[in-house]
């Protein structure tokens, strides 16, 4: 995993949304139970359910699971992706911190 596992993420993606565990799992149709044992990783849920916090929180299921660090799959970054690919270049030695500031930058300068 990238960043933060699962029930980190979860918590973090809750408290954006300044959310107790108790809200969310009326928006999700859960008990605050079952929240908490996600967000404490002693149970990871049902696919269907994967699904319906990625919609709410409008991540992709990869960001949620802790396995990427970019909330969506972005067409246009994932092409860019696949060009420095084509140059050899493999997405493990790519320093996403470092690609991160240049788009940055970019985009300051491009505004």
């Amino acid at each position: 995993m990238e960043g933060l596992g699962f029930g980190k993420r979860l918590k973090e993606l809750r408290q954006e949304k300044n959310l107790t565990q108790v809200d969310l799992g009326k928006i999700l149709l859960l008990n605050k139970s079952s929240i908490s044992r996600y967000e404490l990783t002693n149970q990871l849920p049902e696919i269907d359910t994967l699904q319906r916090m990625a919609k709410y929180f409008n991540v992709s299921l990869e960001y949620l699971l802790g396995e990427t660090d970019f909330r969506n799959r972005d067409e246009e970054a994932l092409k860019i992706i696949e060009a420095f690919e084509k140059e050899g270049i493999s997405k493990n030695s790519i320093d996403l911190k470092l690609l991160d500031k240049v788009i940055k930058m970019y985009k300051l300068a491009t505004e």
